[in-house]
């Protein structure tokens, strides 16, 4: 009974700690960058090479979840990545490149950008009895965010901020904000002593905001020039993917190879109102790439350093 107790009360912790962040995704994931190299402070610091290694949670259920068996008993890992971006945005525009005198003379400039420093935090659960050949695991991973926010250049020292047309030659300010995790829960098996296999649904989350949406027509209702809206507000998108690997050791070498498909997502909607106040509808769609995984290591002789391969394609 105990034991029991034990189980539900781990479970009710995992789930009430995705809901929770789940909540308030801007907040947590806006940052820079639109993959991140590694999942959790082990795999990030090896560039995720963990596809073959097997040395933590979190990288096991995100580069191959075969490796999820590898562990016995409960294994809770809560893990963070903090992001400090710094990204600047520059342009030219020539004297007389729209006609005579327009512009003047030549303008060019830099700017930028202003984004708070961003905490992107992870975490991630493996059950694995003792004596039992299955492994669950279950984790919420940030896969991936970016954002910028450039200001409207109203000195005409940076063209490509300035406002749209006809009162100038650019986008006006320009802000965007993305971000992804996914939340693969999943089996895994010892198959023989040395082989092991996973699998892991991979449900997901996304939201994007962008100011202008380039990636939509633009209107002129109101203006004597065509201009673009804004998707100002954070559209979310919902999706779903797998992901399958094997694990096989022998001795002082262990491969792994893994498999994540498309994570496929449903469009980002956006109901805009131009200057004159109609509506327009927007749809933006964007789904997470396939990806095939492959490690190994090497365990050398004492002294020598291990060899740790993990290419992606």
């Amino acid at each position: 009974m105990k034991t029991r107790d034990l189980w539900f009360r781990s479970i009710a912790g995992f789930v009430f700690a995705t809901l929770l962040l789940l909540l308030s995704p801007t907040a947590l994931f806006a940052t820079d960058g639109h993959f991140l190299h590694g999942d959790g402070p082990v795999n990030e610091a090896m560039g995720g090479a963990d596809t073959g290694l097997c040395l933590d949670a979190t990288g096991s259920i995100a580069w191959n979840p075969a490796c999820a068996v590898k562990f016995s008993g409960r294994r809770f890992e809560f893990h963070g990545t903090i992001f400090m971006p710094w990204r600047s945005l520059g342009s030219t525009v020539d004297a007389n490149a729209f006609g005579p005198s327009t512009p003047a003379v030549t303008l060019s400039g830099t700017t930028i950008s202003h984004r708070d420093t961003s905490l992107m935090p992870g975490f991630s659960f493996i059950y694995h009895r003792l004596g039992s050949a299955n492994a669950y695991h279950a984790a919420m991973l940030a896969v991936s965010g970016f954002g910028v926010d450039y200001d409207q250049n109203t000195n005409f020292s940076n063209p490509i901020l300035t406002a749209q047309a006809p009162n100038g030659f650019g986008f006006g300010r320009i802000r965007s904000n993305y971000m992804l995790v996914t939340v693969p829960v999943g089996i895994s098996r010892d198959l023989t002593e040395r082989l092991s296999a996973g699998f892991s649904f991979v449900p997901a989350l996304s939201m994007l905001q962008v100011i202008p949406a380039p990636f939509a027509p633009p209107v002129t209702a109101g203006s004597t020039m065509p201009y673009y809206l804004s998707a100002g507000n954070n559209a979310p998108a919902t999706g779903m993917g797998a992901s399958a690997g094997v694990h096989y050791a022998m001795g002082p070498v262990s491969i792994g190879v893994s498999w994540r498909s498309p994570v496929w997502f449903q469009k980002f909607s956006w109901d805009r109102k131009d200057l004159t106040g109609a509506s327009h509808a927007m749809n933006f769609h964007m789904d997470l790439p396939q990806v095939v995984f492959r490690g190994n290591r090497n365990r050398r002789p004492q002294g020598h350093p291990d060899r740790c391969r993990s290419p992606l394609v």
